[in-house]
């Protein structure tokens, strides 16, 4: 129940300018520090895991048919590129991690 609440809050807080976050989780944590800790933690790694410009914008405008489909966890954005052994999608773990990665699908024969 914890990590749902400390989940809605993050998510919440999202939505606020940066200006406006500590207030609100002023009111929203109502004096949890345990819960205000675990919010910040994930505001702090959301923050400083800025994606690069290759996977903010796939190159060449491509589209792929995955785009919005899951992978555990994850949910595709698009195509960032195709190689030999596979493909590289942008990503995001929506979770109470909700990062933002490259993810690396392998082609059949290439799994061990």
């Amino acid at each position: 129940m914890a990590r749902e609440q400390a989940t809605r809050v993050f998510r919440a807080a999202l939505d606020l300018p940066p200006t406006e976050r500590a207030g609100f989780l002023e009111r929203a944590c109502g004096g949890d520090a345990t819960l205000r800790a675990e919010v910040d933690g994930l505001l702090a790694s959301r923050d400083t895991d800025a994606p690069t410009e290759a996977l903010e914008r796939p190159p060449g405008g491509s589209r792929d048919e995955s785009a919005g489909s899951r992978v555990g966890p994850y949910r595709l954005l698009g195509l960032v590129g195709r190689g030999g052994m596979g493909a590289v999608y942008r990503a995001v773990r929506e979770d109470a991690f909700e990062k933002v990665v490259a993810l690396k699908r392998l082609r059949a024969g290439f799994e061990s």
